[in-house]
């Protein structure tokens, strides 16, 4: 290990995203509110890579936690410390599990649920200061909409920054500038996105609160501008009308870090976490450093080549290359020498590089790019060793000269040259699962991310097996039964060019590039293989990027782009109506065990209203209408309280109109048509039942109708569309 150290220096013209911990050691009235009596309300969030800030929300009996994406991002729970006491550092005191979360702003939601004795969390409780923990939670509110602050208008940040030993700070401002939001290109609206301050914010604010003279929250703080010539500082706030209009837009809300972008791989398209530096000609004749923490929860071996160890899900650093620039030397010293890193660029085209280790005898990894082209250079940094989190510093420097004029070798192409195959040992992806012949819902569906680094057409698989794909599988499936309907085929959500690779039970590769001349989705028949264990690829035909889309697996008729749900949708029709509806029957399109505040909320089951049975035929009750299967078309098996417990449809097409039909854990049956007066989808709350079984009809209110939409069980109160 080199025992050679880079000087940490200023960040010279860096954002700086604010990822870590502090402190208010005595009351004080600021501006229009007690800052001590809000104090409480300002959590720490701690995941294992790191710390950050957040806020506590009231909303009915739940608590929320708010705070920058980048904080939590990757993370289904996390750990919040909070004031027990206003003049001492927080304490772990809560569990919070994810919720929702903005692929497009820095913004997530978490929900507070459980102490770290397992004792539920309510907001009454926690209000009325008689939780077990002992924690007494004040309200805070958030801005309203309307309310846009000027220039000048003074401010507070509260937080956790990294300087100290897990206390609050507080720090003052004003607001140095506005910056506006478009959210409706059509109708010409916007609202304030940003504000910028001089208030001063430090590494761990990021996720805290900016709150006006009122002590009502008017943004998130996300991140700092610095800059070295003057000693100037802006601070980022993500502004409160644009956090509201987010949070009220489920649509733009995702509810899983497996749906965000490359699902477990890194996101090459996201906020770089620790900051970004423009480099020129002029301006990199001296060396740039800057300091960072290595390591995350994301497995970078799907890469190839010298891609190994964890990495966070977002850049760590980016570099934005202002004009070419020739030699770049990138290079990471950790802070201790048996820290072992590993880093990564994602360069201007798309292309990876990676290294371990710069030479023989150091765990420092170091990349040399040969013409460092205009453009962004994304960095992560990683851990070799799984789990680990450590601080280093980050060089870049023109030319090739690295630690005392040691040579360093050439980075990792990018153009597939590695010595790689598919590996099908490898861990898939994006899961796996177990089906058996005549398996519901079908087709079963994945969404996953097509593409990678090894070229397939290079492998001898066979002729038809081309593309780019990933080492490791995409998805894997065990299978039970006969074959003879069963197929697997990817549908592109953009229309670009995949290709499909499977190794089948039996050690065969079966491939496909185009299913007809109709479409550039891939489709392969399985058709007399032996069940047994089946691991999927999706490639893409071009090398560079990865495509968005979903993975099939079915024994439907059709495939790609055929429209293979008209089998199942004929089946619904092809009941026997007598007896009326049939709750013991196996549910159409699944059954599901939730307990009371799971996550995410809504859970979400894609179904197809309809059927031959005449529901009002039944005398079930007077709301109870419609036509539907006879088998129940979703079983859920309820633990908990159902207070807050309620079941909505939304059609795919807002003039369809359906019903919908529960018979209860106590029997009983609970039935709509539309849920209010503004539109065609129902909805039932079944606050009146107990802990048990629930099964859940589709109807349509014409007979030979079949409507396509989303059925969604939720503890939220929701006005729905």
């Amino acid at each position: 290990m080199c025992s050679d150290r880079f000087h940490k220096v200023s960040v010279i013209a860096v954002m700086v995203s604010l990822l870590f911990g502090i402190s208010l050691s005595h009351s004080v009235v600021a501006q229009g509110f007690d800052v001590d009596a809000l104090a409480p309300a300002i959590a720490q969030v701690r995941t294992p890579t790191g710390t950050g800030s957040g806020s506590l929300i009231v909303e009915g009996d739940r608590v929320t936690l708010l705070t920058n994406r980048h904080v939590v991002v990757g993370y289904e729970e996390v750990e919040v410390a909070v004031l027990l006491d206003v003049n001492e550092p927080a304490v772990p005191t809560f569990k919070a599990r994810l919720l929702s979360f903005s692929p497009d702003y820095d913004m997530a939601l978490y929900h507070v649920y459980e102490d770290l004795n397992g004792a539920a969390v309510r907001a009454s409780d926690l209000l009325a200061g008689n939780h077990p923990s002992g924690f007494t939670l004040p309200m805070i509110s958030l801005a309203s909409e309307q309310e846009i602050l000027g220039r000048g208008e003074s401010i507070a940040i509260l937080g956790y920054p990294g300087l100290a030993d897990d206390e609050l700070v507080y720090t003052t401002g004003i607001i140095s500038s506005v910056q506006m939001q478009e959210i409706d290109s059509a109708n010409d609206t916007s609202v304030v996105g940003w504000y910028r301050t001089n208030a001063e914010m430090s590494p761990g604010n990021s996720g805290g609160v900016a709150v006006n003279q009122d002590g009502d929250i008017i943004g998130i703080p996300t991140a700092v501008y610095m800059e070295q010539t003057t000693g100037g500082r802006l601070g980022s706030i993500l502004a409160t009308p644009l956090v509201r209009n987010t949070m009220a837009n489920d649509a733009e809300l995702l509810t899983a870090w497996s749906d965000y972008e490359n699902g477990n791989g890194l996101i090459a398209s996201a906020f770089a976490a620790s900051g970004s530096h423009e480099l020129d000609r002029a301006s990199f004749s001296e060396d740039f450093e800057t300091y960072l923490y290595a390591g995350g929860n994301r497995d970078v071996s799907y890469l190839g080549g010298e891609c190994v160890g964890q990495a966070a899900a977002e850049p760590d650093f980016q570099f934005d290359v202002k004009e070419s620039l020739g030699e770049m030397l990138l290079a990471f010293a950790a802070e201790d020498d048996g820290d072992d890193a590993v880093l990564i660029v994602n360069d201007p085209s798309g292309n990876w590089y990676c290294n371990d280790d710069a030479y023989d005898g150091s765990m420092n990894p170091a990349l040399l790019m040969d013409l460092a082209e205009s453009g962004t250079y994304r960095v992560w940094v990683g851990s070799y060793q799984t789990g680990a989190v450590f601080g280093g510093t980050l060089l870049a420097r023109q030319g090739s000269d690295l630690f005392d004029g040691a040579g360093v070798a050439q980075p990792n192409s990018g153009e597939g040259n590695f010595d790689l195959s598919l590996d099908w040992q490898g861990e898939p992806h994006y899961g796996s699962v177990s089906l058996e012949e005549g398996f519901i819902p079908d087709p079963h569906a994945v969404s996953i991310q097509a593409g990678g680094q090894v070229d397939v057409g290079a492998q001898g698989y066979g002729s038809s097996c081309t593309g780019y794909a990933s080492q490791s599988p995409d998805f894997q499936f065990n299978w039970s039964g006969g074959t003879e309907d069963l197929r697997v085929y990817f549908e592109s959500d953009d229309g670009q060019d995949a290709t499909l690779i499977i190794n089948t039970s039996s050690g065969e590769w079966l491939c496909n590039d185009d299913a007809n001349s109709d479409t550039l989705n891939p489709e392969v028949a399985l058709s007399g293989q032996a069940e047994g264990r089946f691991d999927v690829w999706v490639g893409r035909y071009s090398q560079s990027g990865l495509i968005p889309g979903t993975l099939y697996i079915s024994e439907l008729g059709g495939g790609s782009d055929s429209g293979s749900a008209d089998d199942f949708t004929a089946s619904l029709f092809n009941d026997s109506v007598e007896g009326g509806l049939d709750w013991s029957a196996t549910a159409n399109f699944g059954e599901i065990e939730l307990a009371e505040y799971f996550v995410p909320d809504p859970h979400e089951v894609s179904v197809i209203a309809g059927g031959s049975v005449d529901v009002a035929a039944q005398d079930y009750g007077s709301e109870c209408m419609g036509y539907a299967s006879r088998s129940p078309d979703v079983t859920l098996r309820w633990n908990g309280s159902t207070d807050d417990l309620n079941v909505y449809f939304v059609a795919d097409d807002g003039d369809e109109d359906a019903t919908l039909i529960v018979n209860t854990s106590t029997g009983g049956w609970v039935c709509n048509d539309d849920a209010h007066a503004l539109t065609l989808n129902p909805q039932v709350y079944l606050t009146d039942s107990s802990e048990g079984r629930f099964d859940i009809w589709l109807g349509t209110y014409d007979e030979n109708g079949a409507v396509s939409g989303t059925l969604y069980i939720s503890e939220l109160e929701k006005l729905i569309p």
